[in-house]
């Protein structure tokens, strides 16, 4: 028999088996701080407000809807309800239903306001530079307010890295000056300011590779070589670079080993015709050289020279490679 293994359940003179399904579900609102009272709360319970699918509703039965959220402040929360399925009686009969339950949501935000400037990537002249692009979002802007701005003026000329910032305010309809602490409390600006950056003039410098059998003492060779140099007329680079490589290589009797040489950059410095140090206008890449120490096992050594590198990546200014062929 089917009853055996089925409740069911006669609705309007038809019979479903298992519980007969009601959905309940409350919609989502959302409203801008500035449209609310100081302190008032929304809410969202009137007629358009919730869905009811109750077309299994027993002919004997009725239900007590009633929608209970609200939201107070800069935030969203649930829009809850509370619901009853009551008999004749009034005797609550939810428990025979299969029930399902959906909230919106109740949201309370300031008016965005987004702002873009340009970037820019120069490498030393001399001159200022500067980028003028700037781009508005103002879609949430109240009807009648306008949202102002001076124009890009960030200028940059030694090397370094500046944002390129802009002022702003808001004007409302009268055309008067909204004071900073409304505006605040009622926007939120996005700033996406962009990066204006001048890079150094290149110097491209390595120290010097060598090599040796393992004898217990270290190996160093402080020879550094300038490969490139982008020099305004006047400027010279201080020779003390040229000794500068400190690296430094042991090694072992029983494994060769390779470390870099590196540099004490602290030692590059370049000045002008006047002798005035102007080293921040320079942007030193840097190539190490490589030491090596062969162990004394023959055999070892062999292996070893095999697995040498044939290629070295040097350390470079943004968007610029140089390659080097280790010579042998």
């Amino acid at each position: 028999k089917l009853t055996e293994f089925y409740e069911i359940t006669k609705v309007e003179n038809l019979f479903y088996i298992g519980n007969p399904f009601i959905s309940f579900t409350t919609l989502s609102k959302t409203v801008f701080l500035d449209e609310l009272e100081d302190g008032q709360a929304l809410v969202f319970n009137d007629e358009t407000a919730y869905k009811i699918d109750d077309h299994l509703l027993s002919e004997d039965h009725h239900i007590v809807f009633s929608i209970t959220g609200s939201q107070t402040g800069i935030g969203s929360s649930k829009n809850t309800f509370t619901y009853s399925i009551l008999d004749g009686d009034d005797q609550d009969v939810s428990a025979l239903y299969e029930i399902k339950t959906t909230e919106g949501t109740l949201t309370i935000k300031k008016r965005t306001i987004g702002i873009i400037t340009g970037s820019g990537t120069w490498i030393y002249d001399g001159n200022p530079h500067s980028s003028d692009i700037i781009s508005l979002n103002t879609d949430e802007l109240k009807e009648g307010y306008r949202f102002c701005h001076e124009d890009p003026y960030v200028t940059i000329t030694e090397p370094g890295t500046v944002y390129n910032t802009v002022a702003y305010w808001l004007e409302d309809s009268t055309g008067a000056r909204v004071p900073e602490e409304e505006f605040s409390k009622y926007y939120s600006v996005n700033e996406n300011f962009g990066e204006l950056t001048v890079s150094g003039l290149i110097v491209i410098i390595q120290s010097a590779s060598d090599s040796k059998d393992f004898d217990e003492t270290p190996l160093t060779n402080p020879r550094v070589d300038i490969l490139f140099a982008q020099l305004r007329d006047g400027d010279v680079i201080d020779d003390t670079i040229l000794t500068a490589a400190t690296g430094s290589n042991t090694g072992t009797a029983t494994e060769t080993t390779t470390k870099d040489n590196t540099i004490d950059m602290t030692k590059f410095k370049v000045t002008d015709g006047d002798g005035k140090d102007v080293t921040a206008l320079y942007s030193p890449n840097v190539i190490f050289g490589k030491l090596t120490v062969y162990a004394t096992d023959e055999e070892e050594k062999d292996e070893q020279d095999e697995d040498q590198p044939m290629l070295t990546v040097l350390t470079t200014a943004p968007s610029v490679i140089y390659l080097k062929i280790n010579a042998y």
